[in-house]
């Protein structure tokens, strides 16, 4: 489920209460998905076009959408982030 979504520019950046996925960026400019997973990793998805990018970030579940629409994509592991970051940032989406 969507928790907050900012938009700076071309670049959407979401969070997510979800069981897999914590956070995205989606880049309008070049229709690019980057999924950031509990796991730890950073996935770049390519060609992913507008309307499957608000399925995937206005649906109830997340994995769902991504599992049906998105994963399919070509992609490539761009990194790992600091699974503590993230956990923060939405606490203080949460709580203020």
């Amino acid at each position: 489920m969507l928790l907050k979504e900012v938009i700076n520019g071309t670049k959407h950046t979401s969070h997510y209460n979800s069981t897999n996925i914590l956070k995205s960026i989606y880049e309008t400019s070049n229709n690019r998905l980057s999924l950031y997973f509990k796991s730890g990793l950073i996935y770049e998805y390519s060609n992913v076009n507008p309307a499957d990018y608000v399925k995937f970030r206005t649906n109830e579940s997340q994995g769902k959408v991504f599992h049906k629409l998105i994963r399919i994509k070509p992609n490539k592991r761009i990194g790992r982030y600091q699974l503590k970051e993230v956990i923060s940032e939405i606490k203080d989406i949460l709580y203020g």
